[in-house]
């Protein structure tokens, strides 16, 4: 029960550290379009939704809260250990995923990737090849964001 306690009281620390915010990014209220993550960027309109990925979801809290603010974004929360409420925004799925293993995702796929707090869970020589591969998943123009507290 004190991991839980834990896990939610660390993300609302990072909520009011960051005023608030889920994401420092530049991230659209309305985003629903690929690639308007960046502000001041102009892109065809498609029918295609913005990706989001949350690696390291734990609880899927973080995920699930920028499900509801971000409602036009799909949004996939990955984790090793299926911890996560079944009871979500109809725009986020949660799968059981390691993130240090070759990715299922194609290149240039997500819009945004958050990665919160998974400071000793992927160690060099692994955490290279794990940030090489987060910034070939992500979409141009599109954001990673990864944030860490220190310890």
């Amino acid at each position: 029960m004190s991991a839980v306690v834990n896990v939610l009281g660390s993300h609302h620390i990072f909520t009011m550290l960051l005023d608030n915010k889920l994401v420092l990014a530049p991230v659209d209220r309305d985003i629903q379009v690929r690639n308007k993550l960046t502000s001041g960027v102009t892109v065809p309109e498609t029918n295609q939704s913005a990706e989001s990925l949350d690696v390291g979801t734990g609880t899927g809290i973080w995920a699930i809260d920028f499900a509801e603010d971000y409602p036009f974004a799909e949004v996939i929360g990955t984790d090793l250990s299926p911890i996560q409420p079944s009871f979500v925004p109809p725009n986020l799925r949660f799968e059981i995923d390691d993130a240090t293993e070759t990715w299922v995702y194609p290149e240039n796929h997500f819009d945004l990737v958050h990665v919160r707090s998974m400071y000793g869970a992927v160690a060099l020589p692994i955490g290279l090849a794990f940030t090489r591969t987060l910034s070939s998943d992500i979409a141009r123009p599109g954001v990673l964001e990864y944030k860490a507290n220190k310890t």
